[in-house]
């Protein structure tokens, strides 16, 4: 049976990641987590779990984690995925074209 998580508010959302570890400055964490939300961002943060003995991932994050970090990584991603799309539709207009 799926389990529903409750709804947590932004400052909610940001003193749970606090108590994880992770680091934040108060505006910047509100911006990100209203605009982009933490599942999406969740992704992006996961390199920087910890882990138990036996491998998994723990809740708590690494030392000196920090918000600006995730989002550094997420907008490199962002701007990656936009430079890569860009590239495959003009190789799809050229063989197209040749089509």
């Amino acid at each position: 049976m799926a389990t529903t998580t409750p709804f947590t508010d932004i400052p909610g959302q940001l003193a749970i990641l606090r108590g994880r570890g992770m680091s934040a400055d108060t505006k910047l964490a509100s911006q990100w987590l209203s605009s982009v939300g933490d599942y999406r961002l969740s992704g992006y943060w996961y390199t920087y779990r910890g882990h138990h003995a036996d491998g998994t991932p723990t809740d708590q994050f690494l030392p000196n984690t920090s918000l600006a970090d995730v989002t550094m990584l997420y907008e490199f991603d962002r701007k990656l995925r936009t430079l890569i799309h860009d590239a495959i539709e003009h190789v799809e207009i050229g063989v197209r074209s040749h089509v």
